[in-house]
């Protein structure tokens, strides 16, 4: 997903949330560094540097096996080894954009994202980082293993 931050709110923010008790992802700041951490199903791997205010970055998580990989603007930020058991992201899951979710439901957050989300997509597969640098910057509506895509043109 693309990501344009006009700051910061005070606490934790969920720039993207799949969520329940036991699996899930979110990518959310650390609020002591300003860097993003990305959770998958309690595993976290933090970004080196931060987000630079109101200018785009492309943002892309990927997970195979027991390597958790952070991908900023379509680099190799930061990795993570984790458990492969770890459990698998379900598609029954609320997903939630720019906010926080509650448990069983979309709750109102007084902490929103602030800025802008653009071509949000969901694989059910890692990409590897040449797909994700090669594609970045180009509008993919329909391909094998997508099986999500938002943009928010309107």
């Amino acid at each position: 997903f693309w990501m344009k931050r006009n700051g910061w709110n005070q606490n934790l923010i969920a720039v993207i949330l799949e969520n329940s008790p036991i699996y899930g992802f979110s990518v959310r700041r650390n609020s002591s560094t300003d860097a993003l951490i990305a959770y998958v199903n309690n595993s976290t791997v933090t970004s080196s540097g931060i987000v630079p205010n109101n200018s785009w970055c492309h943002v892309a998580l990927t997970r195979q096996g027991s390597g958790l990989n952070l991908y900023l603007s379509g680099n190799l930020n930061s990795n993570l080894t984790i458990s492969p058991n770890t459990g698998q992201l379900r598609s029954n899951e609320v997903l939630v954009v720019g906010t926080e979710s509650v448990y069983g439901g979309v709750g109102a957050s007084p902490y929103p994202y602030i800025g802008c989300i653009d071509e949000l997509r969901i694989w059910n597969y890692a990409r590897t980082q040449s797909e994700i640098s090669t594609n970045m910057n180009n509008q993919i509506t329909s391909a094998a293993g997508l099986v999500c895509y938002l943009t928010f043109d309107s």
